[in-house]
C-alpha cells in the first residue's frame, strides 16, 4: 500500500545526527525524483528512484523515517544527504516474501 508524496507535499522526520543532538523535528517539501537504472546509477548510488526531498539534513542522520505530513505515514528512510540542505530517498517498494521475512525477524 506503500505510496510516495507528490511533489509539492509535506514530509518531516527526526534527525538526530547519528545521537550527536536529541532528535529535531526537521520539516520540508518534496521536490522531485530521479530514476537510475543499474548502468546510469553513478558510482556509490543505488539504481532506482531516488525521491529529493526540500529538508535540512546533517551527517548522521540517515537511516531516520520520513513521514507524510499529509498522513503521517512512513514514505521513506533517508539515504543521502545532499549538501546538508536536502535529503534523498528510495521508494520503498517491497516484495510479499521480503515483508514475510521482516514480520519474522
Amino acid at each position: 500500500t506503500y505510496d510516495m508524496s507528490r511533489e509539492g507535499d509535506g514530509a518531516f522526520f527526526f534527525g538526530d545526527g547519528g545521537g550527536m543532538f536529541p532528535p529535531q523535528l526537521r520539516k520540508g517539501y518534496r521536490m522531485d525524483h530521479i530514476g537510475f537504472d543499474k548502468d546510469e546509477a553513478p558510482k556509490g548510488m543505488i539504481a532506482g528512484d531516488l525521491f529529493l526531498l526540500d529538508i535540512a539534513a546533517i551527517n548522521g542522520d540517515s537511516g531516520s523515517a520520513v513521514y507524510s505530513e499529509a498522513t503521517g505515514r512512513l514514505i521513506g528512510v533517508i539515504t543521502y544527504s545532499l549538501f546538508e540542505r536536502f535529503v534523498g530517498t528510495y521508494a520503498m517498494h517491497f516484495t510479499q516474501a521480503q515483508i514475510d521475512q521482516a514480520e519474522r525477524f
